[in-house]
C-alpha cells in the first residue's frame, strides 16, 4: 500500500469519496462497450495517474495488464461463435467444434482486452492514490475485529515481504529433485499472513482494542472543496454516461455486425466525460493536509 507523493485532490479529501470516484472509473469501464469511451476513459486514468505521481505503480501493473489483455483477445477470437463476418476457417477441433475467426470476434475481443488494461490501472491508481489507513479507520467503525485484523496485516506487509525473500532463498537451498511449486510458495506466505495478523489482532483484542464495535472515535469534520469536487464529478459523469447510453450516442454492437454511434454526440459525451472526471484533479489549493 503506497500513496502518491503529489498532493492532489484524491487524496485531500475524504477516503470514502475518493474510493467512490475510482470506483465511477471503474464502473464506467464495465458499462461502456465502445472503444472511444473506453479509450478516454484509459487516457483519463494514465493522466490522473500522473498527476498523483504513481506512474511508476501504473507502469508495472500494466506490465502484467497488457499481457493478460492480449489473451483475453486471442481466446475470445477462438471461442466466441458471433459475427457473420470470417476471416479465416481454421476446420474443427475437439471439444471447440467448428472454429471460425470472425471480424465481430476479434473487436469484441480487443473491447475485452482495453477493458481488462483500463480497470488494472485504475486498481493500480486507488491503491496508490487513496488513504488505505482512513478506509480501514472506515471500517473498523463497522467491524472492530475484522477491521483491526486488516489494519494489521497492512502494516505487516513488509515484514511479509521479508518471509517471502527468505522462503525463496531456502527453496534455492533444496537439493536437486526436491521442488517447491511456486504454488506451495505462495501458499505458504499467505497462511503466514493470515496467522500473523490474526495473532496481532488477537493480542490487540486482550488489550481492550477490541471492545465495542468502534476502536477510534469518530471526528466530525465539514466537506471540504475537494469532497464536494470528486462527488459532484461521479455523479455528473455517471449522469453524462447514462443519457448517452439512453440516447444510443455511445452505443456500440459486435454481436452479429460491427455497428456503432459515430458522430457529433459521441465526441460531446467523450469530451464531456473526460473534462468532468479530471477537473477535480487540476485544483492543487488546499491539497495539503
Amino acid at each position: 500500500m503506497t500513496q502518491g507523493p503529489r498532493p492532489t485532490a484524491i487524496s485531500a479529501a475524504r477516503a470514502g469519496l475518493a474510493a467512490i470516484w475510482c470506483g465511477t472509473l471503474m464502473g464506467l469501464a464495465l458499462v461502456i462497450d465502445h472503444p472511444v469511451g473506453l479509450a478516454a476513459i484509459l487516457v483519463t486514468v494514465c493522466f490522473c495517474g500522473w498527476l498523483v505521481g504513481c506512474s511508476r505503480v501504473m507502469a508495472r501493473t500494466a506490465k502484467y495488464a497488457v499481457p493478460l489483455a492480449a489473451v483475453v483477445a486471442f481466446v475470445n477470437a477462438f471461442v466466441s461463435k458471433d459475427g457473420v463476418t470470417v476471416l479465416a476457417r481454421l476446420g474443427h477441433l475437439p471439444v471447440l467444434g467448428r472454429i471460425d475467426i470472425t471480424l465481430e470476434a476479434l473487436v469484441y475481443g480487443g473491447i475485452l482486452g482495453l477493458r481488462v488494461v483500463t480497470v488494472s490501472l485504475v486498481a493500480a491508481l486507488f491503491t496508490a492514490a487513496v488513504d488505505q489507513d482512513e478506509l480501514l479507520r472506515i471500517l473498523r467503525g463497522r467491524s472492530g475485529r475484522f477491521g483491526l485484523a486488516a489494519a494489521v496485516a497492512g502494516r505487516l506487509l513488509p515484514l511479509l515481504a521479508a518471509d517471502g525473500a527468505r522462503m525463496a532463498e531456502a527453496r534455492k537451498s533444496l537439493p536437486q529433485g526436491v521442488g517447491v511449486s511456486r504454488l506451495d510458495l505462495v501458499t505458504a506466505i499467505a497462511t503466514g499472513a493470515l496467522d500473523r495478523a490474526g495473532d496481532a489482532a488477537a493480542a490487540l483484542e486482550l488489550r481492550g482494542l477490541g471492545d465495542g464495535p468502534c476502536l477510534v472515535p469518530r471526528q466530525k469534520q465539514r466537506w471540504s472543496r475537494h469532497d464536494f469536487a470528486l462527488m459532484a464529478s461521479s455523479l455528473v459523469a455517471i449522469t453524462i454516461v447514462s443519457v448517452s447510453l439512453l440516447g444510443g450516442w455511445i452505443s456500440f454492437h459486435s454481436s452479429s455486425r460491427v455497428t456503432g454511434a459515430w458522430g457529433f454526440g459521441l465526441l460531446l459525451t467523450v469530451a464531456l466525460m473526460t473534462v468532468v472526471l479530471i477537473a477535480p484533479m487540476l485544483q492543487r489549493r488546499g491539497t495539503v493536509r
